[in-house]
């Protein structure tokens, strides 16, 4: 048995996500003497290629029979694919060299936004469709399959009261203030790209207007693509 002995199950755990990758180590000593880690480095292979790097640390000696933790923090590639890869933590100690199975362990992220959160028809009329284009990005590290845009609802935009202030006595102050009231519902078709981590994809859709449209009337669709959604105003 090695006199640094692992206190945690092996191997260890480093995991990853887009903000970076972090394990610990805990390591006792089982010797009668005090134990200096003059060095430790993490390497991990991703796709055939090694990195090593150092792990930063207080070289302070660890006594007989005491625990001592290693903290490891390293940034990522944000589009690594989502998956588990071979590691380990090497030391060197001043009793020898030992090395520590590691695992790390990628999270899957799914991040896609939408550089065109707003679009605008003038003109509108009902049962009509009308083209648009919506540019996404896929800022996550899994590829990203673009759905149907589902039925979304025509909200008009109306001024409604709103309360302002309540008195003491129970008065009320209110004013005029943009509120929404349903107007029926718009369709979508829509191109259905496949994005891969860190790419884009122009996304085309068709809106059609319900069969019922108030002429002279402001209305605002807020349509789904994917977990993100975006503004389409409608002028009649």
């Amino acid at each position: 048995m090695p006199p640094l002995q692992l206190v945690t199950s092996a191997p260890i755990l480093i995991f990853g996500t887009l903000s970076g990758a972090e394990g610990e180590v805990w390591l006792k000593n089982t010797s009668n003497a005090t134990i200096t880690i003059s060095q430790a480095d993490v390497t991990v292979t991703i796709g055939g290629d090694t990195e090593t790097g150092a792990i930063k640390f207080a070289d302070e000696p660890i006594g007989a029979d005491s625990i001592k933790r290693l903290v490891i923090r390293f940034g990522l590639n944000a589009f690594i694919s989502p998956a588990t890869y071979i590691a380990s933590v090497a030391l060197t100690t001043s009793v020898g060299n030992q090395t520590i199975d590691a695992r790390l362990v990628v999270a899957k992220t799914f991040v896609l936004e939408l550089a065109e959160t707003s679009t605008i028809f003038t003109g509108v009329v009902a049962s009509t469709t009308y083209q648009g284009t919506v540019v996404a990005v896929n800022r996550g590290n899994a590829p990203v399959t673009v759905g149907q845009i589902p039925d979304a609802t025509l909200l008009e935009m109306v001024s409604t009261p709103q309360v302002l202030t309540v008195a003491p006595g129970g008065a009320v102050t209110a004013a005029p203030g943009p509120g929404l009231t349903p107007g029926g519902s718009a369709t979508f078709t829509n191109t259905k790209p496949t994005i891969g981590p860190g790419d884009w994809a122009e996304i085309q859709f068709d809106l059609k207007t319900p069969a019922a449209v108030t002429a002279n009337r402001y209305f605002r669709v807020l349509p789904r693509i994917a977990t993100q959604r975006f503004v389409v105003d409608l002028l009649t």
